[in-house]
């Protein structure tokens, strides 16, 4: 029996429900499960659901699901539920995650299925609430340093709510001039800070969803969407009275970034790429401070300028450098190439957010110099690791627009392949769609060549963009990257698996190869190997890393990868 599947009882609707609970049980005896009528109300509840939050069978039975004490507090969860019970009573199985605080304090993390139950004719007359493990590969739902739930909880919650279509807001919050705390009073005193801190934070914002640590000195807050920036504030009221740390008064204040999602981001990654953009501008502007994020840019900024200035120093200085994510072929498991992303650390704004230098950088003219140097980095970077004896793989690099516009791109790389001695079928350029519609011209005798060289053409966030067939035929592309807004969950209407397919099947007709962008679920990896997705890439399977660690990933996992040279003429295949 598949989960994703109805249910199947042999009894008649009126079936004994506590002999299905007692089957969950005999499977897994820690298992949570409820048994619920086809409108959500509580009938059966086995011992560890009862145990999980310290209910008695009172409390919930009888009782709306989400209405239930395992849900209080939790208004995101619960509106997930809601929806979930719709869907079960129309034969869909649904998956989400239930995070709360038990009466000793303790943090418990859970992700559930919602499934139907149907009897022999296939009439569905029950559903079942069941638990599966939280999170995958074992990772702790809880942060080390405060003992809240972690990014990783935070992710999924953020996920949980982006698939129910839930508008919420995120705040993401830093202690000023943390260090300072550690190097004065000890590391004792610093965990005590953290501690305290959180306690600060939940008195603050009794109405928050979720409360997360997410690694040294950060929290995160989801709320429901309304004023962000007042949220912010009453932290800051909060933090403006002292902490009482080894025996002294210490005043700490805080720095606020807020997203709202899905306004600012339609997946996780891009919801906490905006706060953390949002972080750094309230950091910029003096700290102990709150920003909103804003995607259009304010030319009065005077922090914009700012970081114009550190930003024509950075290359100079060397605060830019490339993470490597990894590529993954669907149907081995094997990492074929990497994507060469930007990162940029500043010594006293720390990770500064492409989502906000980027556009500085294009608006300025700098994204030319900037660009140039991407390229020679990751080139530099890939011929080193095929040096090193590692089995080749393919390093794929953004350009920008004004790149593209340049007349000697094609033969400034060429040469660059030379000097390096990397074969030019080791390297593959992205475009966006936007970009082929710019002077069409000149843009395809630009890939043309590249493309004569053994140089792989890809286009980025395929279906986001304007480019219509007629361009694609016209162009050597090799690679559509398809944007995670095209990648539905498991649980999604049919109609949005099938504009996944389509988009696939579009991209395989015109001799492309497809890769799969922001995988984040093992449901997601699933779903885009049954729909014949060539590669993925995402958290699923790595962040991107520094390139002294990805190279150490390689020579890790060197065994599985070995793979002759790319052919040009098979646009379906690398050998």
């Amino acid at each position: 029996m598949s989960i994703a599947q109805p249910l199947q009882s042999a009894a008649a609707p009126s079936c004994n429900g506590q002999s299905l609970l007692d089957l969950v049980q005999t499977l897994n005896p820690t298992a949570f499960a409820a048994l619920l009528t086809p409108d959500g109300e509580v009938v059966h509840v086995n011992q560890p659901a009862l145990a999980f939050l310290g209910a008695a069978p009172d409390d919930v039975l009888g009782r709306l699901f989400p209405d239930t004490p395992w849900w209080q507090g939790c208004e995101i969860a619960r509106r997930c539920l809601r929806r979930a019970i719709k869907l079960a009573r129309r034969g869909t199985t649904s998956r989400f995650t239930q995070q709360a605080q038990a009466p000793d304090g303790s943090w418990h993390t859970r992700q559930f299925l919602l499934l139907p139950v149907t009897d022999g004719s296939g009439q569905i007359v029950q559903l079942l609430a069941t638990s599966v493990p939280a999170l995958p590969g074992g990772v702790t739902p809880l942060d080390v340093g405060t003992g809240l739930p972690n990014r990783a909880v935070l992710r999924q919650r953020l996920q949980d709510a982006l698939q129910c279509h839930e508008a919420l807001d995120l705040l993401l919050i830093d202690l000023d001039r943390f260090k300072r705390i550690n190097d004065a009073l000890g590391q004792a005193a610093g965990d005590e800070l953290l501690r305290r801190a959180a306690q600060r934070l939940s008195q603050a914002l009794p109405e928050a969803d979720l409360l997360a640590g997410v690694g040294g000195d950060e929290f995160a807050v989801l709320l429901r969407p309304g004023n962000p920036a007042a949220a912010g504030e009453r932290v800051l009221a909060a933090f403006a009275q002292p902490f009482e740390l080894a025996g002294r008064e210490v005043f700490v204040s805080c720095s606020i970034g807020c997203a709202s999602a899905p306004a600012d981001g339609g997946d996780v990654s891009e919801v906490l790429r905006q706060a953390a953009t949002a972080l750094q501008l309230a950091k910029a502007a003096g700290r102990n401070g709150v920003h909103v994020f804003t995607a259009e840019p304010d030319e009065t900024d005077p922090h914009a300028l700012r970081l114009e200035t550190a930003l024509r120093r950075a290359i100079e200085r060397q605060q830019l450098r490339l993470h490597y994510q990894p590529q993954i072929e669907l149907a081995s498991g094997r990492i074929i190439g990497a994507e060469a992303l930007l990162r940029w650390r500043h010594p006293e704004l720390g990770e500064v957010s492409p989502a906000r230098f980027i556009p500085i950088a294009e608006e300025s003219g700098l994204i030319g110099a900037i660009g140039d140097w991407v390229l020679r980095e990751a080139v530099t970077a890939a011929a080193a690791w095929q040096r090193a004896g590692l089995a080749p793989i393919r390093i794929a690099v953004n350009l920008s627009g004004r790149q593209l516009r340049q007349p000697g791109l094609a033969a400034a790389i060429e040469q660059l392949m030379a000097d390096s001695g990397l074969d030019p079928c080791w390297l593959a350029v992205e475009v966006t769609e936007s970009m082929l519609v710019d002077n069409f011209a000149q843009t395809s005798a630009t890939l043309q060549r590249l493309h004569a060289l053994g140089i792989e053409v890809a286009i980025d966030d395929f279906g986001t963009g304007y480019s219509g067939l007629h361009y694609l035929r016209q162009l050597p592309v090799d690679v559509v990257k398809i944007d995670r807004g095209f990648i539905p969950d498991i649980s999604a209407p049919l109609s949005q698996v099938s504009m996944t397919r389509a988009l696939i099947q579009l991209a395989h007709s015109l001799q492309m190869r497809v890769v799969a962008e922001g995988i984040e679920t093992e449901d997601h990896r699933r779903l885009l190997a049954q729909q014949h997705c060539d590669f993925a890439q995402g958290f699923l399977f790595s962040a991107a890393l520094p390139g002294d660690q990805f190279q150490a990933l390689l020579q890790h996992r060197a065994d599985t990868w070995a793979r002759p040279a790319p052919q040009q003429a098979d646009a379906l295949s690398f050998s």
